[in-house]
């Protein structure tokens, strides 16, 4: 069975194994519904109603934008996997989109800007990147995600990520442990935390447990995830030409986000342009 190395391994397990990858995704869709509505808060505060034009990079299945598409917004989702793409397109003709609410392009955010651009997307109110889908490429990498957002969304406009705060998940590191599903899939992971490159390094193998209770090995991926404190994600949005607004530790519930908080949410604007 094929090992994905350290790099690729983001379309080993995105795009070579999306299939079980989705059953996880689709577990989640609940967990989706009460962050969808903070979301909307999000964008209430700042004046951006439905109608705005929101942009959803790795939107995996479409757990948070055909929400968005179905609350009026103008949706665009961006996958580097193209069956997630294909099931949230599923999932957006069942509940009668048209392609004027969401649209769906298979693209790596790192080169989604240029994408977009020659399909001819104009502007947006704001851009979301929810569940950790961010430090997949080290800081350079994310760096250069968010200057090429930076350029897709209008001045005032938002970005809203979702990610795992580094320090708290470091207060409660795990070497190991087991995530189980419905469908009796279970991912069983090893984890090892890279001080130098503030990176979480980990082996995932999924299995499908048998009516026996033997565990029969579906795949088996390396990952490697940068992980940030608050104060660095505030100084890479500044780097990126963003103004982090504030810090939640929870989109569900937008409470402010405290030392506890194993997810923070980065509200960023980008500032208007001051022509002297």
């Amino acid at each position: 069975m094929r090992r994905s190395g350290s790099s690729g391994w983001t379309r080993h397990s995105f795009v070579d194994h999306s299939r079980f990858y989705a059953e996880v995704l689709r577990a989640t869709i609940p967990l989706a519904v009460p962050q969808v509505k903070g979301i909307r808060r999000i964008l209430d505060d700042a004046g951006i109603a439905p109608g705005s034009r929101i942009l959803d990079i790795a939107c995996g299945i479409g757990r948070h934008i055909v929400p968005l598409a179905m609350a009026g917004y103008e949706t665009i989702g961006c996958d580097l996997s193209p069956g997630f793409i294909r099931d949230a397109r599923r999932w957006a003709r069942k509940e009668n989109l048209t392609l004027g609410q969401v649209k769906f392009y298979v693209a790596d955010y790192r080169t989604m800007a240029g994408t977009l651009r020659r399909a001819g997307e104009r502007s947006f109110d704001a851009a979301i990147c929810i569940a950790a889908s961010m430090g997949y490429y080290g800081r350079r990498g994310d760096l250069a995600v968010l200057r090429g957002v930076r350029r897709l969304v209008r001045p005032g406009g938002l970005f809203i990520l979702e990610t795992v705060d580094r320090d708290a998940a470091l207060h409660r590191f795990s070497e190991s442990g087991v995530s189980r599903y419905p469908g009796n899939l279970e991912i069983h992971e090893r984890r090892a935390f890279d001080w130098k490159n503030s990176t979480v390094r980990s082996e995932w193998t999924f299995y499908r447990r048998g009516s026996g209770g033997h565990l029969r090995q579906l795949f088996k991926t390396k990952m490697a995830v940068r992980l940030y404190s608050r104060p660095e994600l505030r100084d890479l949005f500044r780097e990126a030409g963003w103004k982090c607004e504030r810090f939640c530790g929870s989109l569900a519930t937008l409470e402010p986000a405290s030392l506890e908080s194993l997810h923070v949410v980065a509200v960023a604007s980008r500032p208007h342009e001051h022509h002297h």
